[in-house]
């Protein structure tokens, strides 16, 4: 008898893919995103940007329940506080440092507010599904290899916009990993990136810095090590699951 359910407790547990299967279907995943420079304007690149990334999440989606199961929380509320100050941290640092222009309010309608919120939180679903999901499931056992990876390339993904970009991205990135690590779970890490993008991409995108180089960089630094330090000290809240 414990030999049946050893066998039956083998059969359930999910297969790891090999390594060269998990990095083609990254690069796979990946692919609808790496066009983004070549998107048409206005309502056309909107279409191909949900397009893109609802084809992502859907081949995102098979994948880890293919072959990580349990391994990836997908839909749990798990680390919510840690997503929460993570958020509400990021986009209060950017604020301090960073001269904004706010949208006007005539284009606040709760339409156009509820597209663009949805839109940024499917980015950022697809985004933490690939760069946090996937590394994390494949090495569980080499947290520190999965959050420098995973922020490396998030980082080198975001070399399209510039090279400042992607230095924010990967920095940006290892906190994200460091709330993963912490056992937060993807959809309370895309709808915080969802947020922070909503905040600096459409309702207060920055314009300049008001501040000296040298008073921005000593406020964005401690800014940044203070949220490090405290993402590894708050409890953890939200549904175990």
């Amino acid at each position: 008898m414990p030999t049946t359910t050893n066998n039956r407790s083998a059969e359930a547990a999910p297969h790891r893919p090999s390594l060269v299967i998990a990095v083609i279907f990254w690069l796979v995943y990946l692919l609808p995103g790496s066009t983004v420079p070549f998107w048409p304007k206005g309502s056309s690149g909107v279409l191909c940007m949900w397009a893109a990334n609802l084809f992502e999440i859907a081949i995102g989606l098979w994948f880890v329940r293919r072959y990580y199961r349990d391994r990836v929380d997908l839909f749990s509320s798990k680390g919510w506080s840690l997503a929460l100050l993570l958020c509400c941290w990021l986009i209060a640092l950017g604020l301090s440092i960073s001269r904004v222009r706010w949208i006007p309010l005539s284009h606040l309608h709760f339409g156009i507010v509820v597209q663009h919120l949805l839109l940024f939180c499917l980015v950022g679903y697809a985004e933490e599904l690939g760069f946090r999901g996937v590394w994390f499931a494949h090495f569980p056992q080499r947290p520190v290899f999965s959050i420098l990876a995973g922020s490396l390339l998030f980082g080198l993904w975001h070399l399209h916009v510039d090279q400042p970009s992607a230095i924010i991205a990967f920095l940006v990135g290892l906190l994200f990993a460091v709330t993963r690590y912490r056992g937060a779970s993807i959809l309370v890490l895309a709808v915080a990136h969802g947020l922070i993008d909503f905040v600096d991409g459409w309702l207060a995108p920055a314009t300049g810095f008001p501040l000296s180089l040298a008073i921005t960089l000593i406020i964005a630094v401690f800014g940044y090590l203070i949220l490090l330090a405290l993402l590894f000290w708050v409890p953890r809240r939200g549904k175990e699951v």
